[in-house]
């Protein structure tokens, strides 16, 4: 196996990981919507229904992202939005934790966040791809 064939397998499973993460803060949020509003402070409250609807919609990705598990190369756009989706997330978190009042566990979102968006993106260069042309042609070859 070439170096070029094992960065592309290390990114996949880099995309089974997120997908696993995400699973399981969808779990989490689905299932125990009351700890977990406990644990990301009083900036939520209400009604938990409201909740186990974002636990559900953090489970949507997660597909896509085993997607691009499944077969790297061809989904290979599916990877470069899950870079720009989880970049900005973070960015999200972190921007609001640090200038708005937004409990500090908050933050930890953003890192993980963040974090898979560079491993993401790290091996997305290993893997001789060339992000932004791969965005501006969704994925498609050149005519």
């Amino acid at each position: 196996m070439n170096h070029l064939e094992r960065n592309l397998k290390i990114l996949g499973i880099t995309m089974l990981l997120g997908a696993i993460l995400d699973w399981a803060v969808a779990a989490l949020v689905f299932f125990l919507p009351g700890q977990v509003a406990t644990f990301l402070g009083a900036f939520i409250s209400g009604d938990p229904m409201i909740l186990r609807l974002c636990g559900l919609l953090l489970a949507i990705p997660a597909l896509f992202y085993l997607m691009a598990f499944v077969d790297t190369k061809r989904n290979v756009v599916i990877v470069a939005v899950a870079i720009v989706v989880r970049a900005c997330l973070g960015a999200f978190f972190v921007v609001h934790v640090l200038f708005r009042a937004v409990p500090d566990s908050w933050l930890a979102i953003g890192l993980l966040n963040l974090g898979f968006a560079a491993i993401h993106f790290i091996f997305f260069k290993l893997s001789d791809f060339d992000f932004w042309p791969i965005l501006r042609r969704a994925g498609n070859p050149p005519l």
